[in-house]
């Protein structure tokens, strides 16, 4: 198909993708605030052994582990999805490209505190440590690279996704 040739669309079906768009961008930003203000924010607001271990009997024993997952968690959380809104990503490419590093950093860091976590606690491995590392290593390659002309889903997929189970 060539440039001439390309399906042109209506304003109307452009403002509907927007709209679309817009409430899905802003959908995963209130899943992610939810979560961290229901997981995440208790466990700095009550640091003692009772907050820790009622998700896990051993999550004491390895709250500085946890810490570093869930910090990193959520920095990744909250900014990961800016990542992905291309306007934001075109009007303030140097911010976006800043965000994009501290997104990386957060990964980096939460997955490192998971490995942890998945070999010392009762859960063991939920998968999510050994795809978002990895995932997030290969984006960041690929990027530096310029082989990428906009950002994949391997990084978000299991730093998303994964969200949902926690609840």
């Amino acid at each position: 198909m060539t440039a001439s040739s390309a399906v042109k669309t209506s304003g109307k079906e452009r403002t509907a993708n927007v709209t679309l768009k817009a409430f899905g961008s802003a959908a995963i930003l209130v899943v992610a605030l939810i979560f961290v203000i229901n997981y995440v924010v208790p466990l700095y607001l009550h640091y003692n052994e009772a907050a820790y271990n009622d998700g896990a009997p051993n999550h004491w024993a390895l709250r500085g582990w946890l810490l570093m997952h869930i910090t990193g968690g959520t920095v990744a959380l909250l900014t990961g999805p800016w990542q992905f809104w291309t306007g934001f990503r075109r009007r303030y490419a140097r911010l976006h490209r800043w965000m994009g590093r501290v997104f990386l950093c957060g990964v980096a860091v939460g997955s490192v505190g998971a490995y942890r976590m998945a070999m010392g606690t009762t859960f063991g491995c939920a998968g999510g440590e050994f795809s978002g590392g990895p995932g997030t290593f290969f984006d960041a390659v690929m990027i530096r690279r310029s082989k990428m002309t906009s950002q994949s889903i391997s990084t978000a997929t299991p730093v998303f996704l994964l969200v949902p189970f926690r609840f």
